[in-house]
């Protein structure tokens, strides 16, 4: 049986997320990101906007739901420079892959966080080759936790879900 506390403080952790980001319209977008868009996916839905460090760039991320096919969709996050240039993708990690973290970063989560358990995880690849990120959403004891990490176990960010 699944904990309802539990299932409260994951939403509360998604929607502390979701306060960051801003829904917008597609006029509303540097012309280079609206351009992609309508190059790459121009059935786009849903548009959420909000800023990011990752590999210390000043970055937009942009969310948004593309259609799979007339009944599903999915939803692709794509990071961009401030004048609207592409800069990389951001993956959703299947909970299956969580193992796949590596050593430093997962041995960096035990010493700072004991007894983690990750409830979700992105993963940002440099696309200059130079390493890789990951935004995880970690349930520590009964709280949540939101953090960002690169590939050698160094804490980014963090912060707890509001409650």
């Amino acid at each position: 049986m699944i904990d309802k506390s539990i299932i409260l403080l994951m939403c509360c952790a998604m929607s502390s997320a979701a306060v960051l980001a801003r829904p917008v319209n597609k006029s509303e977008l540097p012309e280079k990101m609206a351009h992609y868009l309508d190059k790459k996916y121009p059935a786009a839905t849903g548009l959420d906007l909000s800023e990011k460090i990752h590999f210390d760039h000043q970055l937009l991320e942009l969310s948004f739901k593309q259609p799979i096919d007339q009944k599903h969709t999915e939803t692709l996050v794509k990071l961009f420079r401030p004048s609207g240039a592409f800069f990389t993708n951001v993956i959703a990690v299947e909970k299956n892959a969580f193992r796949l973290l590596p050593d430093a970063a997962s041995k960096s989560l035990e010493n700072r966080y004991p007894g983690y358990k990750i409830l979700e995880m992105n993963l940002i690849a440099n696309p200059n080759n130079q390493g890789e990120e990951y935004e995880m959403v970690l349930l520590v004891g009964e709280k949540i936790v939101n953090v960002s990490m690169d590939d050698r176990g160094t804490l980014i960010s963090e912060s707890q879900a509001s409650q």
